[in-house]
């Protein structure tokens, strides 16, 4: 968040975000991509940057025309991707059997930890914010298992940062990238 206030302050508009996350549903395997549709927070950050009246729901939403833009560029760059919502939490260890089984039942796709916190700070700046998230890992498998530190995942984590860093440096791309883009 602390970052992502510095590019507003420094007039960054258009925030296309790449990370990780974990997977809460079996379709939704390591390896795959997932454009996150909205988050569900569970962390601290939000509740700071939640406007006048939007005390309640812990649903936000990512911007729907950056979204789109992704998705249109992943599918002409034949990358095969999901979409889906996320859970955001900032405590990793509280990631309960319980929990996990809860929002995958939900239907929610997967968790980070800070999507939710960037979506708010993006809606309460006024600003366009959307990502795509590489699945890391499989939090239904038993036993759990990590895929990040594995080859074959490192080689896609570079070839998705290398894809989407060409789109914002990519000024033909549409209305939704510019200078401003980050």
């Amino acid at each position: 968040v602390m970052c992502l206030e510095k590019l507003i302050a420094l007039g960054a508009e258009h925030i296309i975000l790449y990370g990780w996350c974990g997977s809460l549903q079996m379709g939704l395997r390591a390896m795959d991509v997932l454009v996150p549709t909205e988050c569900l927070s569970e962390e601290g950050t939000s509740e700071h940057y939640r406007k006048e009246g939007d005390r309640g729901d812990k649903v936000i939403h990512s911007s729907p025309d950056l979204r789109e833009l992704l998705c249109r560029h992943l599918t002409k760059s034949g990358i095969d991707f999901q979409m889906g919502s996320l859970w955001t939490t900032d405590a990793p260890y509280r990631e309960t059997e319980e929990k996990v089984a809860a929002y995958s039942a939900r239907g929610i796709s997967g968790v980070d930890m800070e999507y939710a916190a960037l979506c708010a700070v993006a809606d309460f700046r006024g600003i366009e914010l959307a990502a795509v998230m590489l699945v890391s890992d499989e939090l239904l498998s038993r036993p759990w298992k990590p895929e990040y530190s594995f080859k074959a995942f490192k080689k896609k984590s570079r070839m998705l940062l290398t894809l989407l860093t060409d789109l914002a440096g990519n000024s033909s791309q549409g209305k939704h990238l510019s200078k401003q883009t980050i």
